[in-house]
């Protein structure tokens, strides 16, 4: 009696691991392969290329067809100038009229326009193949000499060779309140790297969380690193950091005015007052622009016992401009 090894697998198929699915290509199948590629290519030149040689020249028109064109146009208005004279008598008619000339026109110009694409497409077949033999033999000569010398493809003389990289998924500026944090999700093909210009506005770490310290403005650096196939990519990011949201200490009303109050922020370059009688703020508002030594400001000359609402924001004035903060809460006031 034979003996039987036992096998756990045995009469089952064993999945293929995920690394021979996705099996990289050497660099010498690549060379092959652009190899091959720059050569087909080149044959679809030639072929191209003895297409149009074989095209005939244009034929100017002879006499006959002059002749004929002239006695042609001469009958066609000769036709249609008869119909001009009695189309006014009969809308019928002089709507068919109308549509024959544009149908005319239509089948005229689309019939010159056939033709030019019938009699330009060899040359316009030769220009499209010369550009994508001249990038194959690109490819192939570039790979080839990497193959042949290593050393070269990081950073060195083909450096140049590489493929744009992009830096996708982030914003070029960001306006946040003094404290606030957020964190950039920016997306490349190679490793991110951050870095901040100014400690002082805004710090950013290794994940991209960048924490608004100060106000003022921060610029923020994210590197894409180069790898084999694409080069390396650098985005600025513009941070703007502005003051919180005043909090205000009093609203009173008084006769056809209202006095408001906030509590003061040192790091502000000056206030502002928006009031209205909307509760959205969409139509009759009005604002009042206060300087950072006041946290008070008297609006005056309004309606009687209306019912306004007030919010306030602050602003940090950087390299002329003023950048607000959020509004504060909303309150309402009744007028004397």
């Amino acid at each position: 009696m034979s003996e039987q090894t036992s096998n756990p697998t045995s009469g089952q198929s064993v999945p293929k691991s995920r690394k021979s699915k996705f099996r990289q290509k050497s660099q010498q199948q690549k060379t092959a392969e652009s190899k091959l590629r720059m050569e087909r290519r080149g044959e679809k030149l030639d072929a191209a290329r003895k297409k149009l040689a074989k095209q005939k020249p244009l034929k100017p028109k002879g006499p006959v067809r002059r002749v004929a064109g002239v006695a042609g146009r001469g009958v066609h208005g000769f036709v249609h100038g008869k119909i001009y004279e009695v189309e006014h008598e009969n809308v019928g008619t002089e709507g068919a009229h109308r549509t024959e000339l544009a149908g005319e026109t239509v089948l005229r110009h689309g019939t010159r326009f056939v033709k030019k694409q019938v009699r330009e497409h060899p040359a316009r077949a030769v220009r499209r193949a010369e550009s994508r033999h001249t990038k194959a033999t690109a490819d192939y000569y570039y790979r080839k000499t990497v193959e042949e010398h290593p050393e070269m493809q990081k950073g060195g003389a083909l450096s140049r060779y590489l493929k744009k990289q992009k830096i996708t998924k982030v914003s070029s500026t960001y306006k946040k309140s003094v404290g606030q944090s957020f964190t950039l999700k920016p997306k490349a093909k190679g490793k991110i790297t951050y870095k901040t210009g100014n400690k002082k506005v805004a710090t950013v770490n290794s994940k991209g969380k960048v924490t608004v310290k100060g106000t003022g403005k921060a610029t923020i650096t994210v590197t894409a690193k180069a790898t084999s196939t694409y080069s390396k990519s650098v985005k600025k990011i513009t941070v703007y950091g502005v003051p919180k949201k005043p909090e205000m200490k009093k609203l009173t009303a008084g006769k056809k005015k209202f006095t408001v109050q906030w509590k003061k922020d040192k790091k502000a370059d000056g206030y502002q007052v928006q009031y209205s009688t909307d509760k959205k703020f969409k139509k009759n508002v009005k604002s009042v622009n206060v300087s950072k030594k006041s946290t008070k400001a008297t609006v005056k000359k309004l309606k009687k016992r209306k019912t306004y609402r007030v919010r306030v924001r602050s602003y940090k004035k950087i390299n002329g401009k003023k950048y607000y903060s959020g509004w504060g809460k909303v309150k309402s006031v009744k007028v004397r």
